[in-house]
């Protein structure tokens, strides 16, 4: 039976088709103003492990900026899983995002999971990363530098294909390295400025929390970094409950 707009995906080998159908859709594109996939190599991301994804009950998106570093076709998730194939460690960047996905999965309400340099957060493919997904609005022709115009522009062009994607990957928390004003325009819901950074808003008729944060590439201390989120996100969970939130 087919499924209406408003039902999730549940099944890995479902969701691994749908998305494949929509990339190869996607590259393909006519080109608009400077957005053009078709000259510049694509970059897919996603979900790392579907066959466990559908199962947590905390899904975990971080929604990014651009992927950068080849001309030709390259996976964001087959380089988290595997590496580069030098060494086992990864780029600082996914360090980070690895311990703020195990935070994210172990905080609640009642608990923050504390600070510490897990070892096991530096190596590709690592069991925290494996838990999360990766999305970049810019999905070919990345550079090192975002510029705002740049993504506004390709966000503007590939909006259908964006959200698309979103409802595919269904997370139930999205953490935005300073793009949470593309996400809101791409939900078309735009919530008073928030002092504690969190914002429950909606995809498809199903609550969705959304952390409007740093890049996880800003250069924070990663203590300063870590429990800035994890408070947010309590602070969330605790306004979800009703509980009075602190501060």
């Amino acid at each position: 039976m087919e499924k209406t707009l408003g039902e999730p995906i549940t099944q890995a080998g479902e969701y691994e088709q749908k998305q494949a159908d929509l990339f190869a859709r996607w590259k393909q594109k006519p080109p608009c103003g400077i957005a053009n996939h078709r000259g510049h190599g694509w970059v897919a991301d996603g979900i790392l492990c579907p066959q466990s994804w559908f199962l947590q009950p905390v899904r975990p998106l971080f929604l990014l900026k651009e992927a950068y570093g080849s001309q030709r076709d390259w996976d964001l998730r087959q380089y988290l899983l595997q590496g580069d194939g030098t060494n086992g460690h990864l780029p600082k960047l996914w360090q980070r995002v690895s311990l703020w996905t195990k935070g994210l999965l172990e905080t609640t309400a009642t608990h923050l999971a504390p600070y510490g340099a897990v070892e096991e957060c530096q190596t590709a493919g690592n069991g925290y990363l494996r838990q999360c997904a990766v999305m970049n609005l810019k999905k070919s022709n990345g550079k090192p530098r975002s510029a705002w115009e740049d993504l506004t522009a390709y966000v503007a062009y590939d909006q259908a294909e964006l959200l698309e994607q979103l409802r595919l990957i269904a997370p139930t928390v999205i953490v935005c390295g300073n793009t949470g004003r593309f996400l809101f325009s791409l939900l078309h819901q735009h919530p008073p400025k928030q002092q504690h950074w969190f914002y429950w808003l909606s995809l498809d008729g199903r609550p969705i929390l959304v952390l409007d944060y740093y890049h996880p590439a800003n250069q924070f201390p990663d203590l300063l970094n870590y429990y800035g989120l994890m408070g947010c996100y309590q602070q969330a969970l605790l306004a979800k409950e009703k509980r009075p939130v602190l501060g």
